[in-house]
């Protein structure tokens, strides 16, 4: 049984840090999105793109919170 259990477990984590993994593909892609296009961008537009960003930070902890 603590075979089974510890398997399951090596499963579960491999899980997530691939999950963790294309996270952050996608945050460095946004990042790089946001920093190439930043310096045409308005104070207004630039605190709107950090929002979207917050917001999906927000999300994705609550996702791996769900997950634990």
């Amino acid at each position: 049984d603590s075979e089974i259990a510890r398997l399951h477990a090596e499963e579960e984590l491999k899980i997530m840090i691939e999950g963790l993994d294309r996270s952050n593909d996608v945050i460095a892609k946004h990042l790089q999105e946001y920093e190439q296009a930043a310096a045409d961008l308005s104070a207004g537009e630039k605190i709107e793109l950090i929002n979207e960003l917050v917001k999906y930070q927000d999300h994705h902890t609550k996702i791996l919170k769900y997950q634990a």
